[in-house]
């Protein structure tokens, strides 16, 4: 089955004062479902067992509240702002991490090396560091869905040089014809994957993740 994000939104409706609209509460879920094959198809593991990847958290790169992930634009009223009362970064991160692992790559979560108290991940082979940081994660409802996802990633071997540094882009869209609202998180979950396959069809960031430069 294709993973999605599940969604509950609940659109909490205002007395009739002629201030701004409420925003709708969307509750951004990830289903422990494995990634779409397609999105890391391609890749060799065995290219890259000879080094360890030290995936960080993805920091927070967004303009403005991170909390707010879009907003509604219907024809004949306000526009509607979106919200989620999530850690997107930390989905983000999750995704990010599943999605490699799925395709075979030796990852490892530095956040859990964090709780452990621990530093040191493989000392028989180079580490490379992962860092990601989130651009954008928004969508937009018109007479469609349309959203899009932006990562900045950055890839380092132990001393510090940095091997690649990039972003990639996602977009996804589709029919907004009943205006349903679980159908807000699988078109941004949609986006996601393409930001994170952008990256894994990119020659250029797989190599570094083997740690060439």
């Amino acid at each position: 089955m294709r993973p999605i994000f599940r969604a509950a939104a609940v659109l909490a409706l205002l007395a009739a004062s002629g201030i701004a609209p409420a925003a709708v509460a969307l509750e951004v879920k990830l289903t422990p479902d494995p990634p779409a094959a397609v999105v890391h198809a391609g890749i060799d593991p065995a290219a890259h067992q000879g080094v360890r990847l030290l995936v960080e958290a993805f920091t927070e790169g967004r303009v403005g509240d991170p909390a707010a992930i879009g907003e509604l634009r219907r024809e004949g009223k306000s526009a509607e702002p979106l919200t989620t009362a999530d850690d997107v970064a930390r989905l983000v991160t999750d995704r990010f991490l599943s999605t490699l692992g799925e395709a075979g790559l030796p990852v490892v979560d530095a956040r859990q090396l964090a709780a452990w108290g621990a530093k040191i991940v493989d000392t028989a082979r180079p580490v490379l560091t992962v860092r990601g940081e989130l651009l954008a994660f928004s969508l937009v409802e018109t007479k469609t869905l349309d959203a899009e996802v932006r990562l900045g990633v950055t890839i380092e071997d132990g001393s510090g040089k940095r091997l690649w540094s990039g972003s990639s882009n996602g977009h996804a869209g589709r029919s907004a014809r009943s205006y349903k609202p679980e159908e807000y998180a699988p078109t941004l979950s949609d986006a996601l994957d393409e930001a994170i396959g952008q990256l894994l069809r990119a020659e250029t960031f797989v190599s570094a993740l083997r740690g060439g430069g």
